[in-house]
């Protein structure tokens, strides 16, 4: 349960509480685990509640407040708030409602009816509880105004005391999927926490490994930094046995102190599986926090200024751009709060200006406006739809530059790099800017690619695209030098393969071919295979195909992804495209711009071309990101412009694979007397196989086998039949398992 206590103050701030899913590997399983019900019942982390004596008002009738029903609060999901107290004898809970109100924050007022004029009031008390709706909640920290509304006799249509106090509650950035199973058990054991909560630069910061709840015969035995792994903790845990005592554990680490900023801790975590042979489960965890000067801004989180922020890894050129054309620039933005809108100034120094801003993000409905101010642009972007900038690390803006097509001399690199003065988040109050170290601001690295000046353009249209790449092959196929045609770009007084590289590496560079003059050709299509996950573990192998290409003389795609939440590369070796009469054309930009083509050396060559690429995700990547062709120059042998007969392809990229996405629900109630009920969830059509196990193995219900459709669906096991104990539910679908455990325990019906 999420939930708060409603502390006697001004104030109260709801923290999420996380219940464990606890899995184990059939391996595991058939080892005849025997933990106890009683042990069960110690891993269960119950919700936060606690009555509090009245107030200076003397009326505070509500005792607790909670948010949602499930672990904690998920974005798109209704939010609901549930209040509970006591009142006197003579006093009757009227229910909540939603005040109206022009304010910053939502008011839900709780009423009571005082009729001490008709009854005594006598000792005792009543106990109520109630909930209200307060609608579909984005990622974000929300306020509200909880009041307590007092009616009294003989007018109980009038409200005689009004009291109020400010309660906080948390939606979550995103709700990952549950990690597989037995990562899911032994990462339930422990946890990682910055003492103190929220640092400042002059505080003595500690790194505490904390062992969660009792989790039965586990028991912490190392935290500390090492030479080879950095900071590694280890853990014992033995499953055959049930430890009914409960001992809180904590082991810490010094770090120090820090300078203002973010840091990012990861902990090499080693869970040794006593009474296994050779048995070690080993996993990373990763702890982000910040760093603040000013104290007094850590309690509503603050929002890194700099663009890009500070510590993030930047490419010796983010883009390289050619005289006279254009390109692509992703600026991100960090914050530990979400923001609903933000402005600022960007930068950019010669010999690149700015001639186009959009936002780069995937949150929807945002807008950015933009206008040059003086020497600098301006820039604000905002949400219609809640938040524009999502807690933590992510893309905000998209910068195009234009290099001057004069330049023959001069500064070979530039800089961009911008500044947020002003944040917001939903409710329209300021975020405050995190205090940035006094160092030099980080910039993103424009590079100018001066091999246009070197005669590249050789049918003359004042243009270097794949056409001039066509041509030069010619030189190649008929074995000829004389000609124009043949630029020794590479000044070696030989023409060649190299020279052909040469070039190409400003065409990669470039904006591509005009498409007034283009044709569609019949046969000539461009394709993406579905991802398919990697036997190794995380990331997909993509296959980008260009069919038909027996009509071409070169092709040159643009594939775009978003480069700070996926890594994609290309690892095939490319002798074959060579022996196959094509000379492969690769470029990857640090802006998710990714050039794939082939020129072609022989008069007969293969009718595909095929691309492998690699895409794994990194931090923050999410269901809604996808790999997209956005454009393709394709010309024929003589240089005319073809066109695809279909449209250009996109395919989506999912963090995960499909068993990262299959989804066993915990049981309800658990323990349970003699039913109890879960759901699956399925993102498609599957094979399923949905059976209760007791701890030897032994299947003891078959609750679903065969073929279901997508979506969710509810189970019950009626376990009328079944002894008292420990039961594990197991999901299979197509070859993907996922399991629960339920305790049966008659006598706590």
């Amino acid at each position: 349960m999420y939930s708060s206590d409603l502390l006697a103050g001004p104030r109260v701030r709801a923290e999420a509480t996380s219940k464990p899913h606890h899995a184990l590997m059939s391996a595991l399983t058939r080892a005849a685990i025997a933990l106890g019900v009683a042990a069960l019942a110690l891993l269960t982390i119950a919700p936060v509640s606690a009555a509090i004596p009245p107030d200076s008002t003397g009326y505070a009738f509500i005792k607790n407040v909670t948010f949602g029903s499930g672990a904690a609060l998920c974005p798109g999901e209704p939010v609901s708030m549930t209040v509970s107290g006591t009142v006197p004898s003579c006093m009757r809970f009227a229910g909540l409602r939603i005040l109206p109100t022009a304010g910053p924050f939502t008011v839900v007022a709780a009423r009571v009816v005082d009729f001490g004029c008709l009854v005594d009031c006598l000792p005792g008390s009543t106990e109520f509880s109630a909930s209200i709706d307060l609608g579909v909640a984005f990622p974000g920290l929300y306020h509200l105004q909880l009041a307590e509304e007092k009616s009294a006799c003989p007018d109980t249509s009038q409200t005689a005391e009004f009291r109020s106090r400010l309660v906080d509650y948390l939606v979550r950035p995103e709700c990952p999927p549950p990690p597989p199973s037995l990562d899911s058990l032994v990462r339930s054991f422990t946890s990682l926490r910055i003492v103190p909560e929220h640092p400042c630069a002059t505080d003595t910061v500690r790194l505490e490994l904390v062992k969660n709840g009792c989790p039965p015969c586990v028991h912490l035995t190392s935290f500390a930094f090492t030479r080879v792994r950095g900071l590694v903790a280890t853990l014992d845990w033995t499953p055959l046995c049930a430890e009914l005592r409960c001992a809180a554990e904590t082991l810490s680490v010094s770090i120090g102190l820090l300078r203002p900023g973010f840091y990012r801790f990861e902990v090499a975590t080693d869970v040794h599986v006593l009474g296994t042979p050779d048995s070690t489960i080993s996993f990373t965890r990763a702890l982000e926090f910040p760093v603040l000067q000013l104290c007094d801004t850590l309690s509503h989180g603050c929002l890194e200024g700099a663009l890009p922020p500070f510590g993030v890894p930047l490419p010796q050129c983010s883009v390289l751009i050619r005289p006279g054309a254009s390109g692509d620039a992703v600026l991100p933005i960090r914050t530990s709060v979400p923001a609903a809108g933000v402005e600022g100034f960007l930068a950019s120094v010669a010999p690149f200006r700015v001639t186009n801003v959009t936002y780069a993000g995937t949150a929807p409905g945002v807008q950015v406006s933009w206008r040059h101010d003086g020497g600098l642009t301006r820039f604000v972007v905002f949400g219609t739809d809640g938040v524009a900038v999502p807690a933590g690390l992510s893309s905000l803006l998209r910068i195009t530059l234009a290099a001057d097509s004069s330049l023959t001399a001069g500064p070979e690199f530039g800089r961009l790099q911008g500044v947020v003065t002003l944040a917001s988040d939903a409710a329209g109050n300021e975020i405050p800017l995190c205090p940035q170290p006094a160092i030099v601001p980080p910039a993103l690295t424009i590079c100018l690619d001066r091999s246009a000046l070197s005669g590249c353009d050789v049918n003359g249209d004042g243009q270097t695209d794949v056409r001039d790449l066509v041509r030069m092959a010619m030189c190649l196929r008929l074995e000829v030098s004389a000609d124009p045609r043949c630029h020794d770009c590479d000044r070696d007084s030989v023409f060649g393969i190299s020279d052909l590289i040469c070039c190409a590496r400003e065409v990669l560079g470039g904006g591509g071919v005009p498409g007034d003059s283009a044709v569609v050709h019949e046969g000539l299509m461009v394709s993406i295979d579905p991802p398919v996950a990697h036997a190794r573990g995380n990331g997909f192998a993509l296959r980008v195909h260009v069919r038909g290409a027996d009509a071409l003389g070169a092709a040159l795609l643009r594939v775009r992804y978003p480069a700070e939440r996926w890594r994609v590369t290309t690892p095939q070796v490319f002798d074959d495209y060579f022996a196959a009469g094509w000379m492969p054309l690769i470029e990857q930009s640090g802006a998710g711009l990714l050039r794939l083509g082939a020129v072609r050396l022989s008069e007969r060559a293969e009718g595909e071309l095929v691309y492998e690429l690699d895409a794994v995700p990194i931090a923050g990547a999410s269901e809604s990101d996808a790999i997209v062709v956005e454009g393709a120059d394709l010309t024929s042998p003589s240089g005319a412009v073809y066109l695809p007969s279909v449209a250009l392809p996109r395919a989506e990229l999912s963090p995960a694979p499909l068993s990262a996405i299959v989804e066993l629900s915990p049981a309800r109630p658990n323990p349970f007397g003699r039913a109890t009920s879960f759901s699956v969830s399925l993102p498609r059509e599957s094979t399923v196989e949905l059976t209760v196990h007791d701890v030897s193995g032994r299947t003891v219900a078959r609750l679903a086998q065969g073929r279901m459709s997508a979506g969710r669906r509810s189970f019950t096991w009626d376990a009328s039949g079944a002894r008292d104990g420990m039961y594990f539910v197991r999901l299979v679908v197509d070859g993907t398992v996922r399991s629960t455990r339920v305790a049966l325990l008659r006598d706590g019906r």
